[in-house]
This record gives structure tokens, sequence and C-alpha cells, in this order.
């Protein structure tokens, strides 16, 4: 799938200015007052569809189950998504594969797993300095191939919907988007998108970091008694708004 790949058109908004399927579900979840990356939250609902899709539908694909086994299996991120989900049966086909082959290579001799690239890169999410799209390209993990499209998919109707006044105003006012997402966002949005994303990450970072030192205050035990609100969350959002794909 290309980035900013066409969508489906299920509505329109504001005369001839039409929205995607996904610029919908970005809207309904900013609408919804949600206080972390609508981003982050449409990736991972298309991330959970695809697995669904894989265990349901593609269990018994020749060349899906070669892929992955090809792979070596998953990356931990995507099987704790596998495991949430739990689906015995299909994940029980899928990894039996996967550890047969595994199995056969070593006792042919091998000392390492033919298809195997389990090393450090594989167990740990991120390294120091790495990028999103650098941890996909040396991790081999096929959900992780289809995340990678899911986010373009969405970034680019996210861009594209910004032409609809209705949406472009509920985004400058309500939406949030991780560091992760918002760079990514912005090395393909044209200019005057780029200004509209800069402001909307001003007021988010600054409302978090405001929330953060609220939270800290109360915590102090002069400050202890006063009524708690949305700041005592404001570490979870940050937690988001900091490392993609934490759901806050």
């Amino acid at each position: 799938m290309e980035r900013g790949a066409k969508e489906e058109i299920i509505g329109k908004q504001d005369g001839d200015s039409q929205l995607s399927t996904t610029a919908f579900e970005l809207k309904r979840l900013w609408q919804d007052g949600s206080d972390v990356c609508g981003v982050c939250l449409a990736v991972r609902r298309g991330v959970e569809r695809r697995i669904d899709a894989l265990f349901y539908e593609n269990v018994n694909d020749v060349p899906a189950r070669q892929a992955i086994r090809q792979a070596g299996g998953f990356c931990r991120y995507h099987a704790g998504f596998i495991l949430r989900q739990g689906d015995a049966l299909g994940t029980a086909i899928i990894l039996r594969d996967v550890l047969t082959a595994h199995l056969r290579s070593l006792e042919g001799g091998q000392s390492r797993s033919a298809g195997s690239l389990l090393d450090l890169s594989r167990l740990v999410r991120s390294a120091p300095g790495a990028t999103w799209e650098s941890e996909v390209a040396r991790r081999p993990c096929t959900v992780c191939d289809a995340e990678r499209d899911i986010t373009w998919t969405v970034i680019g109707a996210m861009l594209a919907a910004l032409e609809n006044e209705e949406f472009a105003a509920l985004f400058s006012r309500a939406a949030r988007l991780c560091l992760g997402h918002y760079h990514l966002a912005g090395d393909v949005a044209s200019d005057a998108q780029q200004v509209l994303l800069r402001a909307v990450e001003i007021r988010t970072l600054r409302q978090i970091t405001d929330d953060l030192a609220e939270l800290a205050r109360k915590h102090d035990y002069r400050f202890a008694d006063e009524p708690k609100g949305a700041e005592m969350r404001s570490w979870r959002t940050a937690l988001n708004v900091a490392s993609s794909g934490t759901e806050g």
C-alpha cells in the first residue's frame, strides 16, 4: 500500500469536501475527547483488525504462513497483540509451523535456526537514536509491515481531511498527536498543513506539561487534600505522547 492510499469515501461534509472512513474514525476519536494520540488509536485498531483477518481468514494461506515462518515468528510488541486477542487455535497452527522450522534447522546441525533473527532488535521495541521506520526495517515481523502501511494510510487520510473545514476546526481544537506521528506527518505535509500540525503540537505539549506540573504539585503533602482532576492521568498521556504506540 502506498503512502496516503485512497480509501472509500463514506460521507460528505461542508458541501463537496468528503471524508474517508479513516478520517471519520479520527473525527469520532477526537469528538469523544480522547486524551492520547488519535493516530496511535486508529493505527492500533487497524493492526487489531489485520491480526483478526490473519487468524480468521488467512491462517491456512500459504504465502502468509511462509512469510511468518521466514521471519521467525512475530516481534515481541505484536506478539502482545496476538496474546490479548487470544485465538488459541490460529496461534497454535501458525506457531507450530514456525517452531517446527526452527526444530528442523537445529536437528540438521545448524547452530542458529534458519530464518531466525531473534536478536536484541526483536526483543527490544526501540534502540537509542532509532526511528520508527528503521525499527520496522530491521525487524522482519509481518505485522510490523502491516502497521507501517496502516500508519501511512491514517496519516494520509488525516492530512487529506484537513481540507475539510469542520474536520480542520476539530483537529485544531481537540486533536492530540504523539511526537512520532507528529514528525511522520510533518515529513509529508504541505507548508500550510505543517503550520497547523505545529500549532496543535504546541497546544498539546503545553497542556500536558502544565498538567504534569499540577500532578507533581498535588503530590506535595501541603496540597494533597485538594480535589483531583484530569491532571492525575497526565503521566499516562505524557507516556503516549513521548512514546508512540502506548495506550495512555
